[in-house]
């Protein structure tokens, strides 16, 4: 049960994202796609909660027709899926043009499915229906088939993520490529592990292991990954915008320390920050105020202190520099005359910030 409760939630979170996503974009065919392979995957999910538990009762017509819709509404939500890769990979008609192939295997399948389940006598349903396939050989053949065409999406699936993750250039469309990758291979995994465990049996081959057991987390990890990394794209650059600011307000704080050493003897350099709720632009004046209060500090750097301690690293090699110079600039000394020790170059805030918060872990 436990696998059931975690698969619907998660793929209710991102039925809701869907929704959300097609009220922003009615016109996005491939989000149309991908809201009705979700929804589709939800039902049978829900559907075969709804069934667990009942192969302890006897055979009814109700559970056969309920169980074999479960597995046609499951294929409709593989072609879904399978529908929003096309409307990603190729152009409008040539997806359309493939989607109808695809479809033309899925009526194939389905009325396969549908005749073989409908006609299997009850006894041979309900044996397959509690996966014992050994004594429900026709069913088995329809679970079987089933279970390939579910292999076959899911392979085809598999391939393009692989090869697209490759030509990806955004970072966040890459990773969902190869997250949805990693969980397409693991469907295949799931749908190559239940046929031979579907032939096995048929064979007579004593079970290894409880099907549902193993089948069922697979399952699960697959359906999870392959939705997570097909949404990873819209939801994860915000994710790393939170996480971008988070950061610059804990290297705002780490710079305080040499911020306040630096800027305490100039007091004309210091600006006020506290109208200013824009993390970039206080840690970017924070940086502008330390170079400031540097420059200001140049005269009274003596360029032995930064030589001597250069062994030791460029960072602690500054902030003794810097220490240095503070004490004689304290203590009312004279500048000390000559060439001065270069400041590093930083081309752009991020290299400035990493080279000050070095420099302020010596100080």
């Amino acid at each position: 049960m436990t696998v059931f409760f975690i698969t619907i939630g998660v793929l209710t979170l991102v039925l809701i994202y869907q929704v959300r996503a097609l009220i922003r974009d009615p016109g996005n065919r491939a989000r149309w796609a991908l809201a009705l392979g979700v929804l589709c995957f939800l039902l049978g999910w829900i559907i075969g909660l709804a069934l667990g538990g009942l192969d302890r009762y006897p055979f009814t017509e109700f559970v056969r027709w309920t169980s074999i819709a479960q597995h046609v509404i499951s294929m409709i939500a593989l072609h879904g899926v399978q529908a929003f890769f096309l409307y990603v990979i190729y152009p409008r008609a040539e997806a359309e043009r493939r989607i109808r192939a695809f479809g033309r295997l899925f009526v194939v399948s389905a009325v396969f499915c549908v005749a073989v389940a409908g006609i299997a006598p009850p006894d041979d349903f309900w044996e397959g229906f509690k996966a014992h396939y050994a004594h429900g050989p026709v069913t088995a053949i329809y679970i079987l088939v089933f279970t390939l065409h579910y292999a076959v999406l899911m392979a085809g699936m598999s391939v393009w993520s692989w090869r697209w993750s490759r030509l990806a250039t955004d970072p966040w469309i890459r990773r969902g490529i190869l997250v949805g990758g990693i969980g397409t291979s693991i469907g295949v995994v799931y749908g190559v592990l239940r046929i031979a465990y579907l032939a096995a049996s048929i064979a007579g081959v004593p079970d290894l292991f409880r099907e549902g057991a193993v089948t069922g987390w697979l399952q699960m990890a697959a359906l999870i990954l392959s939705f997570t990394g097909l949404t990873a794209p819209a939801w994860g650059p915000w994710i790393s915008e939170r996480l971008l600011r988070a950061s610059r307000r804990v290297a705002h704080h780490r710079l305080h320390p040499l911020w306040a050493a630096l800027t305490g003897p100039f007091p004309h350099v210091r600006m006020d920050l506290d109208g200013i709720r824009h993390t970039d632009l206080r840690l970017h004046l924070r940086v502008v105020q330390i170079w400031d209060a540097r420059r200001a500090l140049l005269p009274h750097c003596d360029p032995e202190v930064h030589r001597r301690e250069l062994p030791n690293g460029e960072a602690r090699a500054e902030a003794a520099m810097l220490t240095d110079a503070l004490r004689r600039q304290r203590a009312g000394e004279p500048p000390i005359p000559g060439p001065k020790a270069p400041a590093p170059a930083a081309k752009d805030l991020a290299a400035n910030v990493t080279w000050l918060q070095e420099v302020a872990r010596a100080l």
